[in-house]
């Protein structure tokens, strides 16, 4: 859940993102971004705390999705990528997010 639905602000499209950033953080590591036992402890990790690098957790990550995850979980909706994925704009979002895909 996105820190502005936590804290019962405005739910928008940015919130999906947030949301999105933590089903990728959680597939590729296999850990949840923050672990807490109760509502309150969440809302004062996600407050006070920086999720942990994906990078830290698995070995050769590709730097370029762990910059699109670290976006997808910016704490402030503004500083998250645009959502373009609607009407065929996937690409445009991807590349707000932080670039395309590395290819080697």
């Amino acid at each position: 859940m996105a820190p502005e639905q936590l804290s019962g602000k405005e739910v928008t499209a940015k919130s999906d993102i947030y949301a999105l950033g933590l089903v990728l953080y959680e597939i590729l590591t296999g850990k949840r971004a923050f672990e807490a036992a109760t509502l309150q402890e969440l809302i004062r990790l996600r407050n006070e705390t920086e999720v942990t690098k994906p990078s830290n957790l698995v070995r050769d990550l590709d730097p370029l999705l762990e910059r699109v995850i670290l976006r997808c979980l910016e704490k402030d909706p503004m500083h998250r990528p645009a959502t373009r994925a609607a009407g065929g704009r996937g690409a445009a979002w991807w590349r707000s997010a932080g670039g395309g895909i590395r290819r080697g």
